[in-house]
């Protein structure tokens, strides 16, 4: 599945995404890493949301309307991923979506550590690929019936 972050476009293998949605409210926790927003009440369950903005780099946008959540599979849970669009499922052979650059190896010791204070996130993070423009554009149309 592949999503628009600001000017930055990201993939996860599919198999991890549960699904992805319209934005649902925010609960705000305590002592939480400052990419976690807090919580939201998914399917029942409250699952941690991630801004995928202040994980990158770029910072919380106010500006920017987050119009998706990107339900992943983490651990023994889930976590939602909050992005700007879902662009849709492509398909990249496997080995090149493993060559494409990791957002996980792009945090510091402090995104690092907060990413291990949120059950199965940094194992997410080590799937969450940088997709380059260029190999966006080769992966093609999308499969029939997919965005």
């Amino acid at each position: 599945m592949v999503a628009r972050v600001g000017d930055q476009t990201v993939a996860v293998e599919v198999a991890l995404v549960s699904e992805a949605m319209r934005p649902l409210p925010i609960r705000a926790g305590d002592a939480l890493p400052s990419f976690v927003l807090g919580g939201a009440v998914i399917r029942g369950q409250e699952l941690p949301v991630v801004d995928l903005h202040a994980l990158l780099g770029g910072g919380a946008d106010p500006s920017l309307d987050h119009r998706r959540f990107v339900v992943v599979h983490a651990g023994q849970g889930s976590v939602a991923l909050q992005v700007d669009a879902v662009l849709g499922v492509r398909r990249l052979p496997r080995g090149d979506l493993r060559r494409l650059p990791c957002v996980f190896a792009r945090a510091d010791a402090s995104t690092a550590e907060g990413l291990g204070r949120v059950d199965g996130l940094a194992s997410v993070m080590r799937e969450l690929r940088l997709l380059p423009d260029p190999a966006w554009a080769a992966s093609g149309p999308p499969p029939a019936g997919r965005p």
